[in-house]
């Protein structure tokens, strides 16, 4: 049984701009998570407290918690590098529902070597 709520949501998303920034705002939120996740994937499977990650990262231990944790605010950019580089990953394309991977481990890089990073 819908809900007031679910009732009103489906009566705007009737509405087509409405419907477009949702769409939007909900992809936006959902890349954000899953490299949030992703990271949060690899820290475990590397054995990393939170708080090595934010040392490694040269971070606040508080900063590094709260982009771990579920319904925290929304990570800035240089946050969310730092500790992809404190746990050796690379960031990968974030593009789409088509392309839900959003990180993958470094590989090492010859000297003047070009990397090409899908858009």
């Amino acid at each position: 049984m819908k809900t007031e709520f679910d009732r009103d949501f489906d009566r705007w998303m009737e509405d087509p701009e409405f419907a477009e920034g949702y769409r939007r705002d909900r992809a936006r939120i959902d890349a954000i998570d899953a490299i949030v996740r992703a990271l949060d994937e690899a820290r475990v499977a590397q054995g990393k407290s939170k708080a090595k990650v934010a040392r490694e990262a040269g971070l606040p231990a508080q900063s590094v918690r709260r982009f771990f944790t579920k319904g925290g605010t929304n990570p800035t950019l240089g946050v969310t590098v730092a500790i992809a580089e404190a746990l050796n990953v690379r960031i990968g394309s974030v593009a789409s529902d088509r392309n839900p991977s959003v990180a993958e481990p470094k590989t090492p890089q010859r000297k003047n070597a070009r990397q090409a990073v899908p858009a």
